[in-house]
């Protein structure tokens, strides 16, 4: 059995993925190097960690993830090469896909991601390297309570022009795609994403369902290779975290438990069929007619606690939205120049039931100023 190689000491030989400090009189026009690679024939560059041309996923499964791209056509002018720079935060799925003109290398920073590539399937150790062949199926999961940093090195130019297609600068609106769309941009990147209503693994793919690989195996230096309760609840919450900015309400509707309750800033308690029509529902409708976005949308200082199958989580939801207001009877009303942020510090309580997280209350508030603090 062989192990997913650990090989980023020799790939530190492609100067886009320079990491560490370059001495100041070797980089001293390294920004006029980066503005000359807009125009004109590919140049030699050194790209520190935050150089490239930073993006925001507006839509699929990473909707609302930033990314960087360190080299393409139109940043470095390169010519065959595509690369891009990217956190997977924890409980973050790449989904299933697969390339049909480029070959590709993933290389992970950090330890902790759970890898399938083709009919292998293990953890990724620190500053590990995988190698995905044209036509083959890959995917991937942070089962860490850490970000995972990773590099995309593609030998072909093809799949940057679905990237940038379903991107925004950040700050930008993240316009919402349809799904027909969807399919068009990836075919014309030359990928093609697994439809999991056809089951969760592509024919081929390796598969750990109940513990059990059915093809071959790669061992990783890593223990504990199922993912943790942590993981698989961070997995969950990411699904409905993409589902809120989408207004899916099909998906969220199904990922709560029937006597769900929850109470709102104001102490107003809601069940979930008066939550979902009073709340969600219209501001759904209005993300659907593409009158309301969210600008920023990001759980943070996440704690978890395991009684079993219940599960209680605290933590600050940081929200900015544009183009409605909260109205009276606890809804939403579209108003074009309205827009609102501010940090919600909420306690979620999960439970699993057949096997499946859902969630069960919910409780927001927002920090109150004291009476003599200034307005």
């Amino acid at each position: 059995m062989k192990p997913i190689v650990c090989l980023l000491p020799v790939l530190l030989a492609v100067t886009v993925f320079a990491q560490t400090g370059i001495p100041a009189a070797e980089t001293e026009n390294r920004t006029a190097d980066i503005e000359q690679t807009k125009n004109g024939s590919p140049t030699p560059m050194i790209l520190q960690e935050d150089d490239g041309d930073h993006l925001v996923h507006r839509a699929g499964p990473l909707g609302g993830v930033p990314f960087l791209i360190k080299i393409d056509r139109q940043f470095g002018n390169s010519e065959d090469f595509f690369a891009f720079a990217e956190t997977l935060e924890p409980g973050q799925i790449i989904p299933f896909h697969k390339h049909h003109n480029s070959e590709e290398i993933l290389l992970f920073e950090e330890p902790g991601a759970k890898v399938t590539v083709g009919d292998k399937i293990g953890n990724a150790g620190p500053h590990s390297l995988v190698f995905i062949p044209r036509n083959t199926w890959i995917s991937a999961v942070n089962t860490t309570q850490r970000p995972i940093r990773l590099l995309a090195i593609f030998s072909r130019h093809g799949f940057e022009d679905y990237m940038r297609a379903i991107s925004a600068k950040p700050g930008e609106k993240l316009q919402p795609i349809s799904q027909s769309e969807l399919a068009r941009l990836r075919a014309a990147g030359h990928a093609t994403y697994w439809d999991t209503s056809n089951g969760p693994n592509p024919p081929g793919a390796a598969s750990d369902a109940s513990g059990t690989v059915t093809e071959r195996r790669v061992e990783a230096p890593i223990a504990n290779e199922s993912p943790s309760a942590e993981a698989e609840l961070r997995i969950f919450m990411a699904g409905l975290r993409k589902a809120s900015i989408e207004g899916d309400m099909e998906t969220i509707a199904n990922a709560m438990t029937d006597d769900y309750v929850q109470t709102d800033i104001n102490g107003y308690r809601q069940d979930k069929t008066t939550w979902l029509n009073e709340y969600f529902r219209p501001l759904a409708d209005l993300i659907k007619a593409g009158k309301f976005h969210w600008d920023e949308y990001e759980r943070k200082n996440l704690q978890f606690r395991f009684y079993g199958d219940c599960a209680i989580v605290t933590g600050e939801l940081q929200a900015k939205g544009t183009g409605a207001r909260f109205g009276p009877e606890h809804t939403w009303v579209a108003d074009p120049g309205a827009s609102f942020s501010g940090t919600l510090h909420f306690t979620h309580v999960y439970v699993k039931q057949n096997g499946k997280w859902a969630l069960a209350a919910l409780h927001n508030q927002m920090r109150q100023l004291p009476a003599s603090a200034p307005k």
